[in-house]
């Protein structure tokens, strides 16, 4: 399993604070669902199903989750990690450049 790339999908800003919660995507090749997040190196949600998409003839899977707290204006910069339902697991440190708060 081969994580690629995290994506910010949404922000809601968190009344009276200068923090939003942030609705994330990994896409990720490999691995059979359902599949368990980890945010952090804690298990964040189970039993997520994975949506998929082929770019350029390659097969994709992503699973969209959160929320995510974070700082309005500043970088998520965290260590993600996926376990599939064959036993395979992957983790990474991402960057994610900023978390825009509407």
């Amino acid at each position: 399993m081969n994580l690629l790339y995290i994506e910010v999908t949404s922000v809601a800003r968190i009344p009276n604070s200068n923090d939003g919660n942030a609705m994330l995507r990994m896409v990720f090749t490999g691995g059979r669902g359902p599949y368990s997040v980890y945010f952090e190196r804690r298990e964040f949600e189970t039993e997520r199903p994975a949506n998929s998409f082929v770019l350029n003839g390659q097969q994709f899977a992503y699973v969209t989750f959160g929320p995510v707290r974070g700082l309005c204006g500043a970088p998520i910069v965290a260590n993600f990690g996926l376990d599939s339902a064959d036993g395979k697991h992957a983790d990474k440190d991402f960057y994610i450049a900023r978390l825009d708060c509407p």
